[in-house]
């Protein structure tokens, strides 16, 4: 195998690296910005629609995504602190704004870039959403918390009626066995027994002595509190359905007696349902009117006369409301207005803090973002949003896994939060795996796992954890591997079956991989996913010359499956078939392979190309193809810039046409290059007194620069031939062996003093001493 040859094969044999390569977090970070900025660009095609009234708006504007993804990857590979997230908009759409195609539009340039920052901007969002992250831990739903009897009490404390029965305690006699209890069941006896059960959090005991309630002939006020402990139940069950039929029936028979006070604390909380619901349902609809609930509450109250607490949990509302949509730079803009006002009511509220960091976040304030999550956790270090949001911080925006830690590690202790929001487990998993600690890294999985056992991206990172420790301690994790992965996918997959063959073949177990290679059904073997561990694996064959076993594994790869993403593979498929058929004798069919490999485009440099046909050629004997090949090599490197396998090859070429000027033009060409490594190898082996070195171990190297030795000393010998050939045409054959020989010296002799020459030159440039005693001893 070539110079040239054996380059590429290493480059195939990194099959997996380039896979990696391929489907590595930054490659899926930029599919996932272009994903995120051909949404924002919908959704803003769509407003424009109803601007323009254009119906088809949409269609008529998208992104150029081949340059965009070319762009990004410029970008992370110059700063890899780079941040989609957190960019200015402005500054992003003056360097994206031209592979944004408006067909059909006509916008000054100044027009378009504005158009482009506000489609970046919402594209933030979404790239944000689609991050694999619950929403709780990254700060974009309300910090929810339940309603408590002491709430109620106090809103119902505003209907007069109501009063009395909230001062008078019902005392229940104490009874002795079998002693029945003589007590009037009134309203004021179902009501406190509502306050008990309530405060215990029975809410089905409750509900059942709300329902007894209902038989009596209640007032209007007396139903209002019933169906507002109605409301608060399902509220804090989360059936926010049935919380907001309570609240309407509440709603539906207020009257004049009814004071502004308590209507505002209702519109409070019909506020929260519409907006939790709204969330809930990804409906910004809902969100709205929630919104709108809360600016009529601040409308009814006297805002001099409150108290700052109850005015900074309204706005706290407002902004955490606001926080859940963000549709546009007004919601952000009423977010933070919102939020700022609540922590002037709340100053020492960690949750406000907290919410008001994630609002300047939105806004790309990250100075701002990071100064309230440190505040935050400076007034209550516990709180699990804010923990969550500071190793976000650490680990996304200064990309410091190490500190990042600090935080989830502080986050995961409080397990409670975690049963409900176990991202926490895989954000510091995926800490611990990006610097190594893979073993801490699968406890930390593990553990969330308790917790959420069906968590996709935990199990996901999971996969990836233990396919890593597989090549750090094969015997530990590969049965846990195969085990979890069986768990994982009762069924194979794509995914899993190339995860599992590659396990296999990592550890050197063969004859599994072929055994459970069989059990594949045609889809899945001929899936991308396998090809490359069968490039490693065929790789691995042909170079223990098992050209057999290499063609039946490549055969598995249908050529038809090769996509734009993994374009790269399809030269390797042609290049590893073209080693294979080679040694299994089917030179025509190598170089079929190598032709389409020339034709579609390359991984491959057009020189690596043209060499390798020429190669191929050669083999086949088609010597005069096998020269146009190389002598196209040799045009595009250069005269300056040739090397030993072009020379080499046009040498040989030359010499299956019988061309004896350029043969030897080549061979010339062939001793200036090799001179030099040659007289260093023989140098390497001498001390400065002319004796010899103790003998080292021979490097790749030596080993190749011998090896082009004895190419040079059999391409004079050959060329000697050709030009006796020449001279005496058929005749040769009848020239006595002294008489052979002898014309033969006569060729030699020329080439002979042409390569002592070079090496005289190139040998005292290296060094004096030496040079005499090695030309005395060469012998060509």
């Amino acid at each position: 195998m070539s110079g040239i040859s054996g380059a590429i094969g290493a480059f195939v044999k990194g099959g997996t690296a380039l896979w990696n390569r391929v489907k590595n977090a930054q490659t899926e970070t930029i599919k996932l910005i272009i994903k995120s900025l051909n949404k924002g660009t919908m959704h803003y095609a769509r407003y424009l629609s109803t601007k323009t009234e254009q119906d088809e708006f949409e269609k008529t504007i998208y992104w150029e995504e081949k340059k965009l993804k070319q762009y990004f990857e410029k970008k992370y590979s110059e700063d890899r602190h780079f941040g989609f997230h957190t960019v200015e908009a402005k500054d992003l759409a003056k360097d994206i704004e031209h592979y944004l195609i408006l067909s059909n539009h006509h916008f000054t340039q100044e027009e378009k870039i504005s158009h482009v920052e506000k489609i970046i901007f919402q594209s933030q969002r979404e790239y944000i959403i689609e991050q694999p992250n619950d929403k709780k831990s990254l700060g974009l739903l309300q910090l929810r918390t339940d309603i408590k009897i002491e709430e109620i009490v106090q809103s119902l404390s505003l209907l007069t009626t109501i009063q009395e029965g909230l001062l008078q305690q019902l005392q229940l006699p104490r009874l002795e066995d079998g002693q029945e209890m003589d007590v009037i069941k009134d309203f004021r006896y179902y009501y406190n027994l509502c306050i008990n059960f309530f405060e215990k959090n029975k809410y089905s005991e409750c509900l059942t002595v709300i329902q007894e309630a209902f038989n009596l002939e209640l007032s209007t006020e007396q139903c209002i509190s019933l169906k507002f402990f109605e409301t608060s139940i399902y509220y804090n069950q989360f059936n926010y359905d049935l919380a907001l039929e309570r609240i309407l029936e509440v709603e539906d028979k207020f009257d004049r007696e009814i004071s502004d006070k308590f209507i505002a604390n209702i519109l409070g909380h019909k506020g929260s349902i519409y907006s939790e619901k709204g969330v809930k349902e990804n409906n910004s609809g809902l969100v709205r009117i929630g919104i709108q609930c809360f600016e009529e509450q601040l409308n009814l109250l006297d805002v001099e006369e409150e108290q700052n607490s109850k005015l900074g949990y309204i706005y706290y509302n407002l902004g955490t409301s606001y926080l859940s949509i963000l549709e546009t730079q007004n919601d952000i803009d009423c977010c933070i207005k919102y939020f700022e006002l609540a922590h002037e009511m709340l100053p020492e509220n960690a949750e406000v803090m907290k919410n008001l960091g994630t609002a300047y976040g939105y806004n790309l304030q990250h100075e701002q973002e990071i100064e309230m999550y440190e505040l935050a956790l400076a007034a209550k270090p516990d709180l699990f949003e804010a923990l969550c949001a500071m190793g976000m911080v650490y680990y996304i925006y200064y990309n410091e896994p190490e500190e990042a830690i600090r935080y989830y590690g502080k986050a995961v202790e409080q397990r409670d939060q975690c049963i409900r929001f176990p991202h926490a487990y895989y954000w510091l998993g995926k800490c611990y795996f990006e610097i190594n600690l893979n073993e801490e890294a699968i406890t930390t999985i593990n553990e969330g796992l308790r917790v959420a056992p069906t968590q996709e991206h935990l199990l996901q990172l999971k996969s990836e954890v233990l396919y890593s420790l597989l090549q750090e301690k094969a015997e530990k994790y590969l049965p846990e591997y195969f085990q979890f992965m069986n768990k994982l996918y009762p069924e194979p997959t794509e995914e899993s079956a190339s995860k599992l063959i590659a396990a296999l073949l990592l550890n050197h177990k063969i004859e599994e991989a072929q055994e459970l290679l069989a059990t594949f059904p045609k889809a899945i073997r001929e899936s991308k996913e396998l090809m490359p561990s069968y490039f490693m694996w065929a790789f691995n064959c042909v170079e223990k010359n098992d050209y057999q076993a290499a063609y039946q594994i490549i055969q598995n790869i249908n050529p038809d499956k090769f996509d734009e993403e993994i374009k790269p593979f399809k030269d390797c498929y042609h290049y590893i078939m073209a080693l294979c058929l080679g040694g299994l004798d089917k030179n025509e069919e190598v170089v079929e392979h190598l032709e389409i490999i020339l034709a579609e485009g390359s991984i491959f440099t057009q020189v690596e190309i043209h060499s390798l046909l020429g190669e191929a050629y050669l083999k086949i004997e088609n010597f005069n193809n096998a020269r146009i090949h190389y002598h196209r090599a040799k045009s595009i490197v250069g005269e300056d810039n040739t090397n030993l396998d072009i020379e080499y090859g046009l040498f040989q070429a030359y010499l299956g046409l019988k061309r004896v000027r350029p043969a030897r033009t080549a061979l010339y060409k062939m001793i200036d290059l090799l001179s030099v490594p040659y007289a260093g190898r023989i140098i390497s082996t001498k001390d400065v007194n002319g004796t010899k070195s103790q003998p080292e171990s021979e490097s790749e190297s030596e080993s190749n620069t011998d090896t082009r030795m004895l190419e040079i000393i059999s391409g004079i010998q050959q060329l000697a031939y050709l030009e006796v050939e020449h001279k005496f045409k058929e005749a040769v054959s009848a020239l006595r062996e002294e008489e052979l020989a002898k014309e033969l010296e006569r060729y030699r002799e020329p080439l002979n003093r042409y390569f002592t020459s070079k090496l005289i030159v190139t040998m005292v440039n290296f060094n004096a001493i030496v040079a005499e005693d090695f030309l005395s001893n060469v012998k060509i």
